[in-house]
């Protein structure tokens, strides 16, 4: 899977994600356009992450 807003491929996010691990929200800001672009892989990336530690909300950060 790819993401087309930040040319980036699901696995590149998300190994991004693992290097400097982010809420999901600045994660989809900080390593995708999918914010500000078409959203088309936020679910796919949701559900990737999801049951992982790799997902967190804001207020869950520690």
């Amino acid at each position: 899977m790819f993401c087309i807003c930040s040319d980036k491929s699901i696995d590149d996010i998300l190994s991004a994600q693992r290097d400097i691990p982010l809420p999901f929200e600045d994660m989809l800001e900080c390593y995708t356009r999918c914010l500000s672009g078409c959203g088309s892989c936020i679910d796919r990336i949701r559900e990737r992450v999801k049951d992982s530690q790799l997902f967190f909300e804001a207020e869950q950060q520690t």
